[in-house]
């Protein structure tokens, strides 16, 4: 995990820079974020793919993806140390 994740980051963030407004690009860029719990670049990340305006079903694989998420950082921080992700969660 460690050993790619810079690997990804790196291959997404060069997509980005020919299409930014890929929903998909965009989606997997917040889900690396919240990987590494960088609240910031989440939260820049979440209105960046919302305005790709990304069709119901788009949103809501997302929505499970984060959910799923949430529930794995719940159970190794607690609930009160990842509001901030339930609130991106609550935005799709």
């Amino acid at each position: 995990y460690d050993k790619y994740f810079p690997l990804v980051e790196f291959a997404v963030e060069r997509q980005l820079k020919k299409n930014k407004d890929d929903y998909w690009l965009q989606a997997t860029k917040l889900e690396l974020a919240i990987l590494k719990d960088d609240i910031a670049q989440a939260s820049t990340t979440v209105a960046d793919a919302l305005t790709c305006d990304p069709d119901e079903w788009s949103k809501n694989s997302t929505k499970q993806n984060l959910e799923k998420l949430y529930k794995k950082k719940v159970s190794l921080k607690g609930e009160s140390e990842m509001n901030w992700l339930k609130e991106i969660i609550e935005s799709f």
